[in-house]
């Protein structure tokens, strides 16, 4: 199972949320970015597990 790490931060301007995704959960950097896109915390945590779920089952089937 792969381990990743999300940190969101809140726009102060927008309210809108921005994620970050750290690989492997250690990671001091981010290997990707969001734009303050999501209305809360939990919905940037979730949309952005979905979007990796999705991106490692496209690769599992493509391998297979």
């Amino acid at each position: 199972m792969v381990k990743f790490r999300i940190e969101t931060t809140v726009d102060p301007v927008s309210q809108l949320v921005s994620a970050s995704i750290h690989y492997p959960v250690n990671a001091k950097k981010p290997i990707a970015k969001t734009a303050a896109i999501f209305p809360n915390r939990e919905t940037a945590d979730k949309e952005v597990s979905a979007m990796i779920e999705a991106i490692f089952k496209k690769s599992e089937s493509a391998n297979n």
